[in-house]
């Protein structure tokens, strides 16, 4: 078992379709031949062993589709809710992020995003993590919108939420 004075770094691969412990995988593998759900699992249980023990838990994650730069990986809105599961249910207290090249995929939109969450996380007096809501970080994500593309950023915005719903099939 980890000491009280380590520091746990899982390194994720979790699914760029569905959230992380949301079992939405099916038998689908990720990368590391995984169903995003058993790798939820595992870092879930890691997280147990650090509560146990005093060890910090920090995540490693990877918001990117390495197999192919052909199309976005459509995990824009991932991030909140993959955040929020390791937070809660994994006893996670830092995240490293580490994305693709900032040229496509609407890489520095993701980076920004995790960036911004990141700063939002407090940690209470009961030991507890508070972060920003959903709604706060979509609010982000059209800022960033309005201020990158200008006029028109609604229908980044759209293609972002199309190309979201077509990835969770």
């Amino acid at each position: 078992r980890p000491a009280d004075n380590l520091i746990i770094m899982f390194c994720g691969n979790p699914c760029n379709n569905h959230f992380m412990g949301s079992g939405d995988c099916g038998d689908n593998l990720n990368i590391l031949t995984l169903n995003g759900q058993e790798d939820a699992e595992a870092f879930a249980a890691w997280g147990d062993v650090t509560k146990v023990t005093g060890a910090e838990m920090w995540f490693w994650y990877y918001p990117v589709n390495y197999n192919t730069y052909v199309t976005d990986s459509p995990n824009v809105f991932n991030i909140w809710y993959d955040f929020k599961y390791v937070i809660e249910e994994c006893n996670v207290t830092g995240i490293y992020y580490e994305g693709s090249s900032t040229g496509y995929l609407f890489e520095n939109l993701k980076s920004h995003l995790a960036a911004v969450f990141m700063w939002s996380m407090v940690e209470n007096e009961d030991g507890s993590i508070s972060y920003m809501s959903y709604d706060e970080f979509i609010e982000c994500l059209q800022e960033y919108l309005m201020i990158h593309f200008g006029k028109g950023w609604e229908y980044v915005y759209e293609y972002l939420c199309m190309q979201d719903e077509a990835g969770n099939v």
